[in-house]
């Protein structure tokens, strides 16, 4: 059955704002996907920077990453069914994309309470969340010598109701890395956060919640058992885009943390969230932050972190200091 489309118009929208959604295409998924519900698809409108004698004016939308132009709505409009219809697979839309750099994504599925996912190379991995494959397939990219570092893999969410890919912001990571709870965002001026576990409709929270939300999850997983302190959770991963917005919600410490490593001098910025919990900043690929309840204690869970990881042989290589301002 072919899908309908419909248009309306945002009261939001002006001119000099080209960022905000001109239009939204109103898609009924219930014609191709059981239970898709209804999906509102941003389309953007700008004049064509190029000088054309046909060509004034160009209306665009996203739809899972891919990004569709005309010169008309009434065009654009006419091939979104079709380019839709091309991503349903078991009967059902993709739930995420895995992007290997300079690869095509990869769609994973959800099929009977199952994720699925299947490569070019053959290789098929599936799970009831992602966090029970994700590691599998980081884990068999490197040994394929495909990827070098796990960075060089981009996990997104297809959000239905905008059928949008929200790209991957951070994770949540125990001590141990046996939890994996990816959190998603995107960008619409202001930037929001996208809490997505499989059977539960996805909750949208602004950028200033993150906090928060780290302590509701590492509150659950203590009362679960599966951790025993909310500071053995950290955030992982948090790209930098992220990191500038939030860095003005929090205030730096005047001590800081410090070791050398091959004769160079690290150092570790403290902060403080609003709510006084205390965080150390690790500067890597992407970012890394990592709580305790105290100075002391978020020492000794570092500490903790760089002997794992061969960077100091002992806690006592991990220095607190004052920072002269």
């Amino acid at each position: 059955m072919m899908l309908e489309v419909s248009l309306r118009k945002n009261p939001e929208y002006r001119e000099t704002k080209e960022d905000l959604p001109r239009y939204f295409f109103e898609v009924n998924l219930d014609n191709v996907v059981p239970s898709g519900g209804a999906s509102n698809i941003a389309v953007y409108w700008r004049p064509n920077p190029e000088r054309h004698p046909i060509l004034k004016e160009i209306y665009s939308c996203e739809i899972a990453g891919t990004v569709l132009e005309k010169g008309n709505l009434s065009a654009l409009k006419k091939i979104l069914p079709d380019f839709i219809e091309g991503l349903v697979n078991y009967k059902t839309l993709p739930y995420y994309y895995i992007n290997i750099f300079g690869e095509i994504r990869t769609p994973v599925y959800l099929v009977e309470k199952k994720l699925q996912v299947r490569f070019s190379d053959g290789a098929y991995f599936s799970g009831l969340d992602i966090s029970s494959i994700y590691k599998k397939i980081i884990g068999h990219f490197i040994s394929t010598r495909r990827i070098k570092q796990e960075e060089e893999i981009e996990l997104g969410l297809l959000y239905w109701k905008e059928l949008r890919l929200f790209p991957f912001g951070f994770s949540f990571v125990d001590f141990n890395e046996k939890i994996f709870i990816p959190i998603f965002y995107k960008v619409d001026g202001e930037i929001n956060l996208n809490y997505d576990v499989i059977g539960q409709p996805s909750r949208i929270l602004p950028l200033e919640n993150i906090f928060d939300l780290w302590q509701e999850i590492a509150s659950s997983l203590v009362t679960s058992g599966i951790i025993s302190s909310l500071y053995e959770l950290r955030i992982e991963g948090l790209v930098k885009e992220l990191w500038e917005r939030i860095r003005s919600l929090v205030n730096p410490l005047d001590s800081v943390l410090s070791f050398y490593k091959d004769g160079q001098k690290i150092i570790l910025s403290i902060f403080q969230t609003k709510t006084k919990e205390l965080f150390c900043l690790q500067e890597q690929v992407r970012l890394r932050l990592s709580f305790g309840q105290d100075i002391q204690d978020l020492r000794e869970r570092l500490a903790k972190g760089l002997i794992k990881a061969r960077k100091i042989r002992d806690v006592s290589e991990l220095v607190l200091e004052r920072m002269r301002r």
